[in-house]
């Protein structure tokens, strides 16, 4: 029973025969313990056929009539975005397993029918096609330097968006290696409805060209983004499309060391959730003179403030400078002691960043010759700008107050024509919760009940650390994200990062060992995170879940079945629990830990499942145990131990029972592999491989195990046939042979259960 492995957007398998003969039967040694992986060799991919559709919550192969998700990696890098990406870069996260790369790029590359962003962008897909795996097209906002709400909602940079749209449509609409349009990578707007209108008129662009590609809408920032939206179902107007997000909370951990976020942040852990103003002096003001005045104000800190930061500000349409802000603590109780220095900043480094509000306000940064003489200069927008040196992010370079003292806050204010200039004394308190795996999973499930109601599929287009989150704290966190979104069905993409802050690694691509070292780049620096290379290589490698298109009762067509690997074995691990057992040790974790240790994922993680509970209750389809093991890289072999006589199951005195397995286990959709006991009657084997096989469960392979107390010659022991068997499987119990020094000789007798099989 020879299978060729093919993979369009995922690792898929051609329609195949039955027939078994012994000489190419597959066996599986579910063995105790966890032993080491092997045979990772990959086989060339197959190019992509299909164009990708939604249904319902589901992405949808119209070619190959089967449901699929989407496990890719994302390019992104310098001021050219993943257009310095290259061919080898494509067959590099090919060649890891991924099913896509997202490939984001601003719109200034494709201005016209020639910009150089058509030229490299078909590099890319060519090297996608003959490399089996499909390609998401993202654009940015143009100009990834400005301010990102005042670029989206510029009407020039939308309508270049639009144009930019058009001309890729017009060059791709008859690409099916080409997965989806992401219609904005980053998306900015504090009001949805904003969104709504710009995204909408995107889609329209498109579909006047383009009525084959997928749509994915990727949820804004900088407001309550798709939470705001009360009516999923008619929020977006398309027959195709799809919805993305972005998750990097806590960004205090997955961004740290920039923009002033905390360095050496770990995951799981506490982290500031919001700042709260408690009170503000009322603003010391002078009007538009010309000239420089130094300002003071007093003010004592209320009840509650924990912290306290000076804010200066601009009323009116013009600018104003500010330099050499200092707040003191007014030493009331003794004057010859003098006031207590609690922040200054005279503008001559970046010590201290301070943030503009509202988006849309300006604020550069002026240096001078002379130390110390350094200013800001905050422009408005017709409103009132403000600007402070903090954000949740840095509170921890706020000085700290309390109530009842006296603060005082002076600096040196120049206001221009028509301008209102002064400052503030702010004070604060914070408010901090933890994140770990269960908050984060809480998010992940709030995306996911999103998505139900919009009827639509979900991805996660982007998550990711950079290289200043503790190593191994960031796989944890990274482990956890994918995890999350296997528990709930959400197709995902890892984000490389450029190194922010450091100029010798511009470049992606040999980040984190995800990419290969370039000429230019120190030796051994594709290695600079091996532990994501390994997670990624664990998640990456196993087929992404297939299900055929099968109604409820209609027979299947063929089996959904593991690929063996072209050379070398599987082996895999057999937990004494189900993981629908509490306290199981079969989870996420215990499997992740296991292959850190070995360098790789078990392939086979077998778990017991009896058909009832000891207080004589049936059992529940173990989903989420199985898909722990899925997450973790490895596929589920459920032991489904029968308690009752064959007599019993043929009578169809469990065939309710088994529905609801089959039926659960349809909706599961990944690969799974059911084992019943050995030495089965194999009336009730084909009983229940009958049942599953009327209610469609595709996705489920059927392993055979004889009775191993079988005397007789394997031709003469009763057999299901070959059309109801994938898998062959036999145990080996005993104990390892030792040498006169107690050292094992052989933990596994292979040449003897070969001569057993020969």
């Amino acid at each position: 029973m020879n299978r060729e492995q093919t993979r369009t957007d995922t690792m898929e398998e051609q329609p195949r025969s039955r027939a078994l003969s012994p000489g190419y039967r597959y066996w599986i040694l579910p063995l105790i313990g966890l032993c080491t992986l092997c045979g990772f060799a990959r086989t060339p991919a197959a190019a992509s056929t299909g164009f990708i559709r939604a249904h319902e919550t589901h992405l949808l192969d119209v070619e190959d009539n089967a449901f699929v998700r989407f496990r890719g990696i994302g390019l992104g890098g310098d001021s050219n975005y993943a257009l310095d990406s290259d061919a080898a870069d494509v067959r590099h996260c090919a060649e890891m397993g991924a099913s896509v790369v997202r490939v984001v790029s601003p719109a200034r590359a494709f201005e016209t029918d020639t910009s150089y962003g058509f030229v490299r962008f078909d590099t890319l897909a060519r090297a996608a096609n003959r490399e089996g795996v499909r390609i998401i097209v993202s654009m940015d906002c143009a100009d990834a330097e400005s301010e990102a709400a005042a670029c989206w909602g510029s009407s020039d940079e939308q309508d270049r968006m639009a144009r930019g749209w058009i001309r890729i449509a017009k060059h791709l609409r008859g690409r099916p290696e080409v997965a989806a349009y992401e219609l904005m990578a980053h998306p900015v707007f504090p009001d949805v409805r904003d969104y709504k209108l710009f995204a909408q008129y995107l889609i329209d662009s498109i579909r006047e060209i383009d009525t084959r590609h997928l749509i994915i809408a990727t949820e804004p920032a900088g407001g309550a983004g798709f939470a705001s939206v009360r009516h999923p179902e008619s929020f977006l107007n398309d027959d195709n499309l799809a919805y993305g997000f972005a998750e990097y909370e806590p960004d205090a951990f997955t961004m740290q060391s920039i923009g002033r976020r905390p360095a050496g942040v770990v995951w799981p852990g506490e982290f500031v959730t919001e700042v709260k103003e408690v009170g503000e002096w009322p603003r010391r003001a002078m009007g538009g003179s010309g000239e420089s005045k130094r300002l003071k104000l007093e003010t004592i800190a209320p009840d509650g403030a924990e912290f306290l930061a000076p804010r200066v500000y601009v009323k009116g349409s013009g600018r104003a400078t500010f330099s050499a802000v200092t707040v003191e603590e007014v030493n009331v109780f003794d004057r010859r002691g003098g006031d207590i220095l609690v922040f200054a900043d005279t503008f001559d480094r970046l010590e201290n960043i301070w943030w503009p509000e509202p988006a849309g306000a300006h604020l550069l940064w002026e240096r001078v010759e002379n130390p110390g003489e350094g200013r800001i200069v905050v422009e408005g927008m017709r409103g009132t700008a403000t600007a402070q040196p903090y954000t949740r992010y840095d509170t921890h370079l706020l000085a700290h107050a309390e109530s009842g003292r006296r603060y005082r806050m002076t600096a040196t204010v120049e206001a221009g024509e028509s301008t209102e200039a002064g400052l503030g004394l702010v004070f604060l308190t914070v408010t901090a919760g933890r994140d770990d795996g269960s908050s984060l999973n809480t998010r992940m499930q709030s995306r996911a009940d999103w998505a139900r109601k919009a009827g639509a599929p979900m991805m996660l287009m982007e998550f990711g650390a950079v290289r200043q989150a503790p190593e191994t704290t960031a796989i944890d966190w990274d482990s956890a994200v994918i995890q999350s979104c296997e528990r709930n069905s959400l197709s995902w993409s890892y984000r490389t990062f450029r190194e922010f802050g450091d100029p010798e690694h511009g470049s992606d691509r040999h980040l984190f060992g995800v990419y290969r070292a370039t000429p230019n780049v120190p030796t051994g620096s594709a290695a600079v995170w091996p532990g994501m290379f390994d997670l990624l290589w664990n998640t990456y490698k196993r087929k992404a879940p297939v299900t055929r298109v099968v109604m409820p009762h209609e027979p299947l067509i063929h089996h959904r079945n593991p690929v063996p690997p072209p050379a070398g074995c599987w082996f895999g691990a057999a937990a004494p629990q189900s993981p629908a057992v509490p306290g199981s040790p079969t989870t996420f974790a215990s499997i992740m830990a296991f292959a850190r240790k070995a360098g790789k994922s078990p392939a086979w993680v077998l778990i017991h499942s009896p058909w009832k509970t000891e207080q004589g209750q049936w059992t529940k389809f173990p989903e989420d145990g199985i898909r722990e093991i899925s997450a973790a890289g490895s596929t589920a072999v459920i032991a489904w131990d029968l308690t009752y006589a064959p007599a019993f199951v043929l009578a169809g005195m469990a065939d309710t029972y088994i529905r609801r397995w089959a039926d659960e286990s349809r909706r599961y959709q990944d690969t799974l592999v059911i084992r019943l006991p050995r030495g089965i009657d194999v009336g009730a084997y084909l009983h229940i491989f009958g049942i599953f096989e009327d209610r469609g469960a595709a996705n489920v392979s059927w392993m055979w195990l004889p009775d191993d107390s079988d005397t007789r010659s394997v031709s003469e022991r009763p057999w299901p046939g070959a059309r109801a068997v994938d898998w062959i499987g036999f145990d080996v119990h005993g104990r390892p042979e030792l040498d006169d020094t107690g050292i094992a000789l052989k933990l596994f007798p292979a040449d003897r259960v070969a001569e057993r099989i020969a």
